[in-house]
């Protein structure tokens, strides 16, 4: 299967680099041959990318797997504008790299994403580092030299979801948990 650097790069920000939880060091690459779609998820625990694409064709079986950080970094590197993902013998081969995928499970995603029908929006508070990072994984995925107007939309406390619009891109920003220590920031920017 091929996948485009635009999604490789997209998921590069988010994921985790050096975790104790070993399975959120890399991106979760899903497809299944029902819905035509490849479905790249990453992320540290606190922002959640999730992209998504139409593959029409593709002769691979239904897999779930997550490729390492180190893999997603070298393939961005290469010169092409997409690469091969494809099983090779006990383990995988992305482009030119063979490698063995991050035994574990990744965690459900589709939990993590928020429902916004008929819900009550209230501010919360989000740290900036992240909401860049949500950013930056969205601007790789439309490629830097488009402009879009992204949207964050957040409702409760729930996460919110910086998105264009569209279903195929959303990143997901867990917001700050209040603390004693915070709360005289946050009563001056109007949070409390």
């Amino acid at each position: 299967m091929l996948i485009t650097k635009s999604i490789i790069k997209a998921a590069i920000p988010c994921a985790a680099k050096k975790d104790t939880r070993y399975y959120l060091n890399g991106a979760l690459f899903e497809w299944t041959n029902s819905d035509k779609r490849l479905r790249v998820i990453s992320t540290n625990g606190l922002v959640l990318s999730a992209f998504s694409v139409e593959v029409p064709y593709c002769e691979d079986p239904d897999f779930s797997i997550t490729v390492p950080i180190e893999v997603l970094i070298y393939v961005s590197k290469i010169k092409s504008p997409a690469e091969e993902l494809k099983p090779n013998g006990d383990g995988w081969q992305f482009a030119d790299k063979l490698f063995t995928p991050i035994d574990g499970k990744f965690l459900d995603y589709r939990r993590v994403i928020p429902d916004f029908k008929g819900r009550v929006s209230s501010p919360a508070n989000f740290d900036p580092d992240l909401l860049v990072l949500a950013r930056k994984a969205l601007a790789a995925y439309y490629d830097k030299k488009a402009v879009f107007i992204f949207h964050l939309e957040q409702y409760g406390y729930d996460g919110a979801a910086m998105h264009n619009g569209q279903n195929d891109a959303m990143v997901v920003v867990m917001p700050a948990r209040l603390t004693k220590r915070d709360e005289p920031a946050l009563e001056y920017r109007g949070f409390v």
